[in-house]
Parts: C-alpha cells; sequence; structure tokens
C-alpha cells in the first residue's frame, strides 16, 4: 500500500514516487467505476522500479465513489467540469495539484459498464501503431476478450466518436472539459492514453486487462 497524501478539503489522495513526476495515472473519477482502483495499486507496486516517476491519484472522485454512482456529492460528472480555473472543488485541488509538472505520458483509467470487450482513447498527434494494439489484441484474445467496435456512446452529444480495433482518436472540442482534454489540450501532458477497461467482466479479469495495459502501452512508452 502506497504512503498517500491526502487532500483535507475534499478527501483525494495521492501518491508521488520519484521528486520530477514523468507519469501521471488516475482512475476513480466516476462513482461506478471502481473495481480496478485496487488492481492499479497493485501494478504500480509490481511495475515501480520499471516506470519512471509517477503520480497517481486513485480516487479522482472521493464523493461520486462513496456514493457509487457517476456523479458526485454535487450532481455533476467530475469529468466535465475541468479548465485552467475551475469551480468545482475535486476538480480545483486536481489543477493544482497538476499545476507545476508536464507529464510526457497520462494514463486515465474507466471502466465502461456496457462493455465485455476492451477499447482506448489516445490524444496524441503521435499515433500509437497498429502493430502495438494488434499484439494488445491477441494478448486479450487469451483472456477471451476482444477489441471492441462501434461508437463509444452515441446519446452524449460530448462523446459519439467511433472506434475502430479497439482504438478511438476522439473529437475534441476547443477547451474541453474532461480531465483528459484538458490536460492534453493544455499541455500538461505530451500523450493521453484513457482506457475502458470492460465492465461486465468478472474482476480478477479486469486486473488482467489493466497488467496488459501497463506491459502494451505504458512499459513500452
Amino acid at each position: 500500500m502506497f504512503d498517500y497524501k491526502i487532500i483535507r478539503a475534499t478527501g483525494q489522495k495521492y501518491y508521488f514516487s520519484g521528486k520530477d513526476p514523468r507519469l501521471l495515472i488516475t482512475s476513480g473519477i466516476h462513482g461506478d467505476e471502481f473495481e480496478i482502483i485496487p488492481a492499479l495499486e497493485k501494478l504500480l507496486q509490481k511495475y515501480q522500479s520499471r516506470l519512471p516517476g509517477f503520480l497517481f491519484i486513485p480516487e479522482a472522485s472521493p464523493s461520486a465513489l462513496a456514493a457509487g454512482r457517476r456523479k458526485n456529492s454535487r450532481g455533476l460528472d467530475l469529468n466535465r467540469c475541468f479548465s485552467a480555473k475551475p469551480k468545482e472543488p475535486e476538480a480545483v485541488e486536481i489543477v493544482r495539484l497538476l499545476k507545476p509538472y508536464k507529464f510526457p505520458l497520462f494514463v486515465s483509467f474507466h471502466e465502461d459498464a456496457t462493455q465485455r470487450d476492451f477499447y482506448f482513447y489516445e490524444y496524441d498527434h503521435r499515433r500509437i501503431s497498429p502493430d502495438k494494439i494488434n499484439q494488445l489484441g491477441a494478448d486479450l484474445r487469451t483472456l477471451g476478450i476482444n477489441l471492441w467496435e462501434g461508437i463509444d456512446d452515441p446519446h452524449d452529444p460530448d462523446l459519439n466518436n467511433p472506434v475502430y480495433n479497439g482504438y478511438c482518436y476522439p473529437r475534441l472540442k476547443k477547451n474541453d472539459v474532461s480531465l483528459e482534454g484538458w490536460v492534453f489540450q493544455s499541455k500538461k501532458a505530451g500523450k493521453v492514453i484513457l482506457p475502458e477497461i470492460p465492465g461486465l467482466i468478472p474482476k480478477y479479469q479486469k486486473a488482467k486487462v489493466a497488467d496488459l495495459v501497463f506491459r502494451r502501452l505504458i512499459l513500452d512508452f
């Protein structure tokens, strides 16, 4: 278990590995995406010697996690609350925490409650190679999980992006208010990867999928 620091005002916790973090990892921005958090803690400990210095924020929205729902205690989707000067307290604290740093890589873990298959988003002009995606897909098939294709969410005006072979390069609006979009557009991170861990698979399989994300998309970065 990491020796977390706690932000008293919001209950958010975070852990720095090293003095100059080069990797940012977050999870728990929605309260119904909590099963992956213990797996990430174990994987960061497992791979810590192979990783650069990192900042880990496991529970981006503690109030949403406490309620077990997508929205936080103020009835807001925290992942629609980010800007250079946010008003939502949980977003304020994350922006303040990230302010001194620039990260070559930011990985924001989510869980898609509707899925048994895997997909991920990438924000970067230097896109991940198809060969790397195909290798990830081959690894996932050994777990009985496929790379998903379709429209990420046709009912969400902020999404409605096509996903092909498990990969999505989203259309970002100017001044995007998601954490991932804000971090990328403000140049806080050079590359952003947003894995959508399948929500309909067992918890032990989610941990194996997250391990593949580390081995294929993070350790090789």
